[in-house]
């Protein structure tokens, strides 16, 4: 082949050739080019392309059919189709994203990034994303314990994510704020955090430092009893978040509940 005249990129596997059309011809790679100019040896002509040239009629002279003679025509010759548009164009809608890792029995493994996974914002608008703290139950069971709370207003749906995340749709706008406002949930033998999804969410297996437990308080001085009082004495357990009724009620046994944020590998006292 000519020189300067190039079907595929040079950098590409002779064997994936099948992946790239042949471009066309360039003007300044005429096959006009390819014929040459001058004579060739018998030991060259092995080696060289000729191509014949269009032959045209010659208005024959003196009316004798004899004198019809043949000329090369003086235009330029037609460029030949590349032999790639003898066939069908391939489909090749398709591009190479990442590469695999091999598991230790040998299986290709390879992991879908976050853009991709979460890209249409229009189908997770609606979800939220479950982190399950140790291993998590089956969607079957997840929805069985949580579909009676979460689904009043409208079934819940239940994707897997990840190992130990799933994206879990809330329909409900009323009760997707109340899950996520609560923010620490329980299935099975798992204990769940929520968090909204975002479309920049970065979703990776939460490591549980911190949760919001309930702590029964017994022997609370009436001089305590106020959300300011409850809220001194729950700051010597952890983070206060809420009482357990709106409205505090009036004072009677000492003993109340509240919502504390502890955490989690800090020691704390028997009783």
């Amino acid at each position: 082949m000519a020189a300067g005249i190039s079907l595929h990129p040079s950098d590409v596997p002779p064997d994936l050739f099948f992946l790239f059309s042949s471009p066309p011809l360039s003007s300044s790679s005429r096959v006009s080019d390819l014929v040459p100019s001058q004579p060739v040896s018998s030991s060259e002509s092995d080696s060289v392309l000729y191509l014949p040239s269009k032959p045209v009629s010659v208005a024959p002279l003196n009316g004798d059919p004899a004198s019809v003679a043949t000329s090369p025509s003086s235009s330029p010759p037609e460029k030949p189709a590349s032999w790639a548009s003898n066939f069908k164009p391939p489909l090749k809608n398709l591009v190479k994203v990442g590469s695999p890792i091999m598991s230790p029995d040998g299986i290709p493994q390879i992991q879908a990034p976050d853009s991709i996974v979460l890209k249409p914002a229009q189908t997770w608008k609606n979800h939220i994303v479950a982190y399950f703290h140790g291993k998590p139950p089956s969607p079957a069971k997840i929805f069985s314990d949580l579909n009676p709370i979460w689904g009043l207003k409208g079934h819940i749906s239940i994707k897997h994510y990840s190992p130990g995340v799933f994206l879990i749709l809330i329909p409900n706008l009323e009760t997707r704020n109340w899950v996520l406002d609560v923010g620490f949930w329980h299935s099975g033998n798992c204990s769940i955090t929520v968090t909204p999804w975002e479309s920049h969410s970065s979703i990776r297996k939460m490591k549980l430092v911190h949760a919001p437990v309930w702590v029964l308080f017994r022997r609370v001085p009436r001089e305590l009893w106020s959300e300011v009082g409850f809220s001194t004495i729950a700051s010597a357990v952890g983070i206060p978040v809420h009482t357990e009724f709106p409205n505090i009620k009036p004072y009677s046994n000492g003993v109340v509940k509240l919502r504390v944020v502890i955490e989690l590998a800090k020691k704390r006292a028997n009783t």
